[in-house]
């Protein structure tokens, strides 16, 4: 057996299968269940790993005069690490670093794969008989060997349909209808190229629109151009912003005949776009060669103190 399988076998605690209806695409004879979408290039790597909460081997990450516990390392089947950190003195404060990761070399000492993983440091996991993980982590100029426990994937994770949602998405188009109590009628619009990927450039059209959008709330989302929107077997939900921190959160409750879901995001900007947590569905198509997703998310944005509308955005979006 391959070494990435062995990883694999370790990593990924799958939930049994569960077979869905036919779910016709609309427009088209194509049933989603049997559209395969491009395999993930590392998706025999990825993986979601907690590690040791013990003091004596913890995996510390200074970040100035902050000491950060590295809980949890998962690695998507893409190129991608989210890597959850909680302050050494205060557990209840995480945070979440989204970067890339590779895997550097095949470590034969130690019979297990090596991944470097940019801003945080080098993590080598061995698969051990009573199921657990053998971390070496190397972080900081320093090496500690601590025990890693796998996290099992959402139900459904191996089903056709939750594996074509599993990776990174460019966005193409972004349609968003603004709709509540004392909001002027046809905020409705499509964004194409660049500016379907620049939260402010949105927000400030819906403004324009004549909605009383705060302020605040408005210049505190300048420079959030979307870099990709992230879907992994972990449930992990994340959206990567240029030169911004992303929002890194988790879906759940995915309905396969409807192709529906729920998220909450952890990490979050107020953004005038998209909730913390709202409903969402999606629905894949293939032209050209390329991979597509058609992916609507609705929910109660605050745009003015207290005051809520609803935000119904659908997203053209395109596999990397």
């Amino acid at each position: 057996m391959k070494k990435s399988l062995i990883i694999l076998a370790a990593l990924a605690m799958l939930m049994p299968a569960t077979s869905c209806k036919k779910t016709v695409n609309p427009g088209g004879e194509v049933a989603q269940k049997d559209i395969k979408l491009t395999e993930t290039t590392n998706k025999a790597h990825q993986g979601k790993i907690g590690l040791s909460a013990t003091s004596a081997d913890q995996v510390v990450l200074r970040d100035g005069e902050k000491e950060l516990v590295v809980r949890e390392v998962n690695l998507t089947g893409t190129q991608k690490a989210i890597t959850t950190l909680e302050e050494k003195d205060n557990a209840e404060k995480k945070s979440y670093k989204v970067s890339n990761y590779r895997i550097e070399k095949f470590s034969k000492a130690l019979d297990g794969y090596t991944y470097i993983i940019e801003g945080i440091g080098e993590f080598t996991f061995v698969p051990q008989s009573d199921g657990s993980l053998k971390v070496v982590a190397k972080v900081g100029g320093t090496t500690i060997e601590t025990t890693g426990t796998p996290v099992p994937n959402i139900p459904n994770a191996d089903n056709s349909v939750v594996a074509n949602l599993c990776r990174d998405w460019a966005v193409e188009e972004i349609t968003i209808n603004v709709s509540g109590d004392g909001i002027p009628a046809g905020v409705s619009k499509t964004f194409t190229g660049e500016d379907a990927k620049d939260f402010h450039v949105i927000a400030q059209w819906v403004k324009d629109k004549g909605v009383a959008i705060s302020d605040k709330i408005l210049g505190s989302i300048v420079g959030y151009k979307v870099k990709c929107i992230s879907f992994d077997p972990s449930g992990a939900f994340s959206i990567d912003f240029t030169g911004k921190d992303s929002f890194v959160g988790n879906f759940s409750n995915v309905n396969l005949d409807a192709q529906t879901f729920s998220y909450v995001f952890e990490s979050y900007t107020e953004n005038l776009i998209l909730a913390a947590r709202a409903t969402g569905s999606f629905v894949f198509s293939q032209e050209g060669g390329s991979d597509y997703c058609g992916l609507t998310i609705k929910g109660a944005v605050n745009y003015n103190d207290n005051k809520t509308y609803e935000a119904t955005v659908n997203f053209k979006l395109k596999s990397l």
